[in-house]
């Protein structure tokens, strides 16, 4: 299983390089991509906008390796509500917690200045989200 929460530089970098690797990838979960409106352009979301390149030699590959796409519509439906950042305010305790919970509160700071939003969308934990729970 293979999770992709940026461009897919790397992983297109690993295929390229090794190929025969493909065989001991289950799965790619990637979160990008846009089907109505982009984050970057009208028509592209950041990942895909930063290396297009990647992901078209990616999506050669899906008959040999499936790839599951988390668009930018799907991340915009799971937001981060404030009963979410008091689950993680909860853990607060621990130095790890308190570091995860500050680094939450960033994030919904700059949504809030940048995008108007008080609940940021999840992004990249989608990826993850996916992987342990694909129903």
């Amino acid at each position: 299983m293979w999770t992709n929460t940026g461009s897919l530089t790397n992983i297109c970098i690993l295929l390229l390089t090794y190929p025969r690797i493909k065989e001991k990838i289950k799965e790619i979960v990637i979160m990008g991509g846009a089907i109505d409106k982009g984050n970057i352009t009208p028509a592209a979301e950041f990942n895909v906008f930063f290396d297009p390149s990647a992901l078209k030699n990616v999506l050669k590959l899906k008959e040999d390796i499936p790839l599951v796409m988390i668009p930018l519509e799907t991340t915009h439906m799971n937001l981060a509500t404030q009963d979410i950042y008091n689950r993680f305010k909860s853990y607060s305790s621990h130095p790890f917690g308190l570091a995860l919970y500050n680094t939450m509160l960033s994030y919904q700071d700059f949504y809030i200045r940048v995008n108007k939003m008080n609940d940021p969308p999840y992004h990249d934990p989608l990826t993850i989200f996916y992987i342990l729970h694909p129903e």
